[in-house]
């Protein structure tokens, strides 16, 4: 797919066990305008794949890398410093406090 769709702006392959590190690598090289990836439950991508990704897709907004085993906590925490301009979630992130006090 990355090949062929060098326009493509939004891939969403959550939870797809057949996504690996070679597959953000071509993602980033074919895909210049990719702003949007969700990469949630991939468990067979690393540190290293997400970051080949982010060092060559330089238009992306957005990613989920919440629920990849193959990406530690220390290396989300540093890309998410890296890359500020980028919304990052991922699973080391401390989960929002509700406010009690509201009425919703």
């Amino acid at each position: 797919i990355a090949s062929s769709c060098p326009n493509l702006t939004y891939v969403s392959l959550g939870l797809c066990s057949t996504v690996k590190d070679t597959t953000l690598k071509q993602l980033a090289l074919n895909c210049p305008n990719l702003s949007f990836v969700n990469l949630f439950g991939c468990s067979y991508i690393t540190d290293r794949g997400v970051g080949k990704l982010l060092d060559g897709a330089s238009k992306l907004k957005y990613l989920c890398i919440r629920g990849m085993i193959g990406v530690g906590q220390a290396f989300s925490e540093k890309v998410e410093k890296q890359y500020p301009d980028i919304q990052i979630v991922h699973q080391f992130q401390p989960k929002p406090v509700r406010d009690r006090s509201k009425k919703y």
